[in-house]
């Protein structure tokens, strides 16, 4: 249990519970349902997939991690501009970072402990 809100720990249970759950159900691992989404129509002028597609969640990074991401943001639109894409929506990178992380646990949880200052063997 936290300092902060005694009911932290019960979340974290039920998001593990509903993850169980979740895996249970689909029969595939997070890996492969990550690295089978369903694809867009390929049109550069449509979002890769429908609002209602997508499942809303709060994070809570720090502020100059926000601040970095926004500043990414602008360079990842340049490589989009690239192929024609010049209104990618909100949603498509929220899905694009979690997917990336979700492909690279090992890296996430390298950023985490660093973070913490613990020391990577």
């Amino acid at each position: 249990m936290t300092d902060e809100n005694p009911l932290d720990d019960l979340s974290e249970q039920l998001e593990e519970t509903e993850g169980e759950a979740t895996r249970e159900r689909s029969g595939r691992t997070a890996e492969e349902r990550i690295d089978d989404p369903s694809p867009g129509d390929g049109d550069p002028t449509e979002p890769a997939f429908p609002f209602s597609a997508s499942k809303q969640g709060p994070i809570y990074p720090r502020e100059e991690t926000w601040e970095a991401y926004d500043d990414a943001i602008y360079e990842i639109k340049g490589v989009l501009r690239e192929y024609d894409i010049r209104d990618p929506a909100g949603r498509e990178f929220d899905d694009a970072v979690l997917r990336y992380a979700a492909r690279n646990p090992e890296g996430v949880a390298e950023i985490i402990l660093e973070a913490r200052g613990i020391e990577l063997d």
